[in-house]
């Protein structure tokens, strides 16, 4: 395999190391590895009205250079706000610090967190929360 078809948690063993060891020590999540090589942490949340939620936090190709980004696979948020148009969570504004080469993929799952219980207040009253605080 070349260096240029590896992702990028396996070019880096130290930095993949240290996201495995900040997520296993503060989450239940699971790593897991796709056929195309790809890295993607997975774990059922429960929201604060104890809805679950399939969380899925994934590492871009381009990882460390852009960050994870946060899914919800289940249930379907179909036409919730604050969503990019590959489906993953807006959860940064442009100006927060924070992100960039050291966002780490537990920044991520706590910011979706975030954005899962704004997403139920929109559900209920109409309106979401802006700009999202930071959560991490």
């Amino acid at each position: 395999m070349h260096l240029s078809e590896m992702n990028a948690l396996d070019r880096d063993p130290a930095r993949r190391a240290k996201e495995i060891q900040r997520m296993r020590e503060k989450t239940r999540a699971k790593l897991a590895r796709f056929p195309s090589g790809d890295y993607a942490w997975c774990e059922r949340v429960l929201s604060i009205s104890g809805r679950p939620y399939d969380l899925v936090v994934s590492y871009p190709e381009r990882f460390p250079f852009e960050c994870p980004k946060a899914f919800i696979a289940t249930p379907d948020i179909t036409g919730a706000p604050h969503r990019l148009p590959d489906g993953s969570l807006c959860m940064f504004d442009d100006h927060v610090r924070g992100i960039g080469p050291k966002t780490s993929a537990l920044l991520v799952r706590t910011r979706a967190i975030a954005w899962i219980a704004m997403y139920e207040k929109w559900l209920v009253t109409g309106t979401w929360k802006q700009p999202l605080e930071d959560a991490g």
